[in-house]
C-alpha cells in the first residue's frame, strides 16, 4: 500500500553534532555523485506533516528540546527501497528514548500517529535497485552511533524537492 504524501507542509527533523553532520554529508556526495538526487540536508525526521505553524509551535519546539537531552541513536545499515524518499538511506535502530520524543512531538503539535521507520536519507529518487547496490558496496563503514542534538522546524515543497530549516533547537 502507497503512501499519501502530503506534498507541501512542515515537518520536524531531527540533527547530530557538526562532526557527524559532515561525515554523512559526505557519504551523502559520495552516493549523489553516483545516482544524482535533491539536494538536502542530513537529517532524521522524526515526524509531520504538520500543515502550518504559529509562534505556538516555536514555543512547544523550544520547550521541548529545553526538556530533552541528547541521546544515542543506534545505527544498523545501509538500506533502500523502492519510496522516492527512502530510496537509499542509513537505517536507525527504534529505541524508547526515540519513540517517546516521536510520541511528545506529536502530542504536543497534534499530528497524527503513524508508522515510524527511523532513517538518515542519503538519496531520493528512483534510480534502479542494482545502480544503488553497487553504490553501498563502495560507501564507508558506519559507526555504531550518532547523538541526536538538535530538532528543526523544516518548511518543504516535494513538487519541487525543496527543504528549508527553518528553526534548530538544540537539545539539553
Amino acid at each position: 500500500m502507497k503512501n499519501n504524501r502530503i506534498s507541501k507542509a512542515y515537518s520536524i527533523w531531527g540533527q547530530f553534532s557538526d562532526s557527524e553532520m559532515n561525515f554523512f554529508s559526505n557519504i551523502k556526495d559520495i552516493v549523489n555523485s553516483n545516482l544524482k538526487g535533491p539536494n538536502f540536508e542530513i537529517h532524521i525526521t522524526l515526524t509531520g506533516p504538520l500543515l502550518k505553524y504559529t509562534s505556538k509551535t516555536i514555543q512547544i519546539l523550544k520547550k521541548i528540546s529545553l526538556e530533552t537531552k541528547s541521546f544515542r541513536l543506534n545505527i544498523q545499515n545501509y538500506n533502500l527501497s523502492n519510496e522516492k524518499y527512502t530510496a537509499l538511506y542509513v537505517k536507525i535502530k527504534k529505541s524508547n528514548k526515540l519513540i517517546d520524543l516521536r510520541k511528545n512531538l506529536e502530542s504536543k503539535l497534534k499530528i497524527r500517529l503513524s508508522d515510524y521507520n527511523p532513517h538518515i536519507s542519503l538519496y531520493y529518487g528512483t534510480e534502479k535497485k542494482q545502480k544503488k547496490i553497487k553504490v553501498i558496496k563502495h560507501l564507508p563503514k558506519l559507526p555504531k552511533k550518532t547523538i541526536l542534538k538538535k530538532i528543526c522546524l523544516v518548511d518543504y515543497d516535494e513538487t519541487i524537492d525543496k527543504w528549508k530549516i527553518l528553526k534548530r533547537f538544540t537539545l539539553v
